[in-house]
């Protein structure tokens, strides 16, 4: 059989340049006209991920256990520098798993940043706690310790820091902090599964870290996750409440109330085909970002995604900031003027604490809480191309785009006259 390569993007389609005419900015969908000719993100299906799936199909050997999720246990925990990994279905029920394992429950707190994917929350509202925001510091973007120990109460059972961006968290700084009042640390690793410190991956943060292998992410199955555990014991109760609380040696022997959170051999078989190539990932994907920079560098009205001492962060998505203060244009401006030249760019996440399911009644809760920094990123921060499927040259012709649009020139934009974009 031959495997040539190809490349699937987010939607599927197997082109570089796709069909997307809407995108919506707030609640105004903006015309993108008929293509996109350089894709936020392009998951990349090799050849050596394809045969193992091959291999898996061609043997029967699909289901929630089998020699490549064994193998992807393994050569994961060796890169994040873990003592053992959980394959798991997803990076949602990774961290659910966490919380669970440090016994979380009804009328306990967890401090959580704002800015972060909602589905960081929402694994906490799972097992019934009560989510508390704290602030992002503007040096690092992820949790800013001093407003994590303001927020701390006699409910607080732990703190679940988030690698935003591929950025680590001030892990030194959260753990002393934890330690001090008793409490828990849980990471929430998604976007730093390639990232280090002092050359030690992000599984030797703590005792437990959660991974995403969804489709946008740098290492990726299409949906997937793992579970990153330090600890034997917390590692063998895992393993159980992972299959139904089922016991990981004698099939039907139920010890407690579990969960169907395995992952298949069959993603885990495409996982292993992605590790062979890691090197090459992070080099790629790192170079990509090296061009930004060396083009974007002095540019006016931008600010960088922070450069952390010691770290090697993993390049997820290529982060900026648009300064408001310098007259340049809005980051809204610029995504629709981008989006018009055909580059498609996704804004940072909403600040969570402002979304009305996640805010706490007023007669039970607290006020609003004030984060001014996790407000500032989500109302400024974008997020430019960055994939396999790309070159260092696109990066820069992005870039120039980006340079002239903000200098406040038109580069002769796409007119989309069918949607009315002006």
């Amino acid at each position: 059989m031959h495997f040539d390569d190809h490349k699937i993007t987010e939607s599927g389609n197997s082109r570089l340049s796709r069909s997307m005419p809407l995108v919506s900015f707030g609640d105004s969908p903006v015309g993108l006209g008929n293509r996109i000719d350089y894709p936020l993100n392009v998951c990349s299906i090799g050849r050596r991920e394809r045969f193992n799936a091959y291999q898996c199909l061609k043997k029967g050997e699909i289901g929630p256990a089998g020699h490549y999720r064994d193998q992807f246990e393994a050569r994961f925990a060796e890169l994040v520098d873990a003592q053992h990994v959980l394959a798991v279905s997803n990076g949602t029920t990774a961290l659910h798993l966490a919380l669970l394992l440090m016994n979380v429950g009804p009328g306990d707190e967890v401090i959580v940043p704002s800015m972060t994917y909602v589905a960081t929350a929402n694994a906490i509202r799972h097992t019934g706690a009560t989510p508390v925001f704290a602030d992002v510091s503007l040096q690092t973007w992820c949790l800013d310790p001093e407003d994590v120990a303001a927020r701390i109460t006699p409910r607080t059972r732990g703190i679940v820091p988030v690698h935003l961006f591929g950025t680590l968290a001030d892990s030194a700084l959260l753990e002393e902090l934890a330690h001090t009042h008793g409490l828990w640390v849980v990471y929430d690793a998604a976007h730093a599964a390639l990232s280090t410190l002092k050359g030690i991956g992000s599984g030797a943060l703590g005792a437990l870290s959660s991974y995403s292998f969804q489709l946008n992410k740098t290492i990726t199955c299409g949906e997937g996750g793992a579970l990153a555990i330090n600890d034997t014991a917390l590692f063998k109760r895992a393993q159980r409440l992972r299959s139904h609380g089922m016991d990981y040696q004698t099939r039907f022997l139920l010890h407690e109330v579990g969960y169907n959170y395995r992952l298949s051999n069959l993603h885990c078989a495409i996982l292993c085909g992605t590790l062979d190539c890691v090197e090459e990932i992070r080099k790629r994907r790192a170079d990509i970002a090296e061009a930004y920079d060396k083009e974007l560098a002095g540019t006016a009205g931008l600010v960088f995604q922070p450069v952390i001492h010691d770290q090697k962060r993993e390049v997820w998505l290529y982060s900026l900031l648009c300064d408001p203060s310098s007259g340049v244009p809005s980051r809204d401006t610029i995504m629709r003027d981008l989006a018009r030249l055909g580059v498609e760019t996704r804004p940072f996440f909403p600040a969570i604490h402002r979304l009305s399911f996640h805010r706490l009644p007023p007669k039970k809760g607290r006020p609003l809480a004030d984060l001014p920094v996790s407000d500032f990123l989500a109302h400024h921060g974008f997020c430019l191309p960055t994939h396999m499927s790309m070159t260092p040259d696109d990066a820069r012709q992005i870039a120039r785009f980006l340079k002239q649009l903000l200098a406040g020139r038109d580069c002769g934009l796409k007119r989309d006259v069918a949607n009315g974009a002006a």
